[in-house]
């Protein structure tokens, strides 16, 4: 193989991911319509082909670290799902600090796999429903290692007013008292 490429149409337009990555101008998230890897190869006699692979993901950048700053693209008519992104997202970009003061392997994967799941419910689903996965992951992680087994918690935020929290006994153990 002598050249992989990118080619993606983007409002009527074909460009190169490749090309704009050179001129530090990376496609950022957007639903083009068609996106194609070209496979340049050369055969032993020299010949030159050209495979076309149609594909429904693509990232318009090559080094970046953090999901929100990655550059999606999605065909206007892929059915990826929100986990399936998040999964590629990881796995294209996930790379651990080995800085003293970073976080542990865990926590960096975790905190990565979250938000790359958030990018991912931004993109194919809502803002909303990312804002309800980042508030559900935040209470299993932060909240529930605090709640005694057997009570239940009702959190509820109101804008700008106190955050109230009422704790009791689990409902299960009402119902067989």
């Amino acid at each position: 193989m002598k050249k992989v490429t990118t080619r993606v149409v983007l409002e009527g337009e074909e460009r190169s991911i490749e090309e704009q990555r050179t001129r530090h101008e990376p496609l950022h998230t957007a639903r083009p319509e068609r996106i194609t890897v070209v496979l340049e190869t050369v055969d032993s006699d020299g010949a030159v082909e050209h495979v076309c692979i149609p594909a429904d993901v693509a990232f318009g950048d090559d080094e970046v670290s953090w999901p929100e700053d990655v550059g999606v693209l999605i065909t206007e008519k892929s059915n990826i799902t929100p986990d399936e992104l998040a999964d590629l997202m990881y796995d294209a970009y996930f790379y651990p600090s080995e800085d003293c003061e970073a976080d542990s392997y865990e926590t960096q994967q975790d905190d990565y796999r979250q938000a790359a799941q958030s990018k991912a419910l931004e993109l194919l689903a809502s803002a909303e429903e990312a804002m309800v996965s980042n508030v559900r992951t935040a209470v299993q992680r932060w909240v529930l290692p605090h709640l005694r087994r057997g009570r239940d918690a009702t959190i509820r935020i109101h804008g700008d007013k106190p955050i109230e929290i009422t704790i009791e006994p689990a409902e299960s153990e009402n119902a067989t008292a």
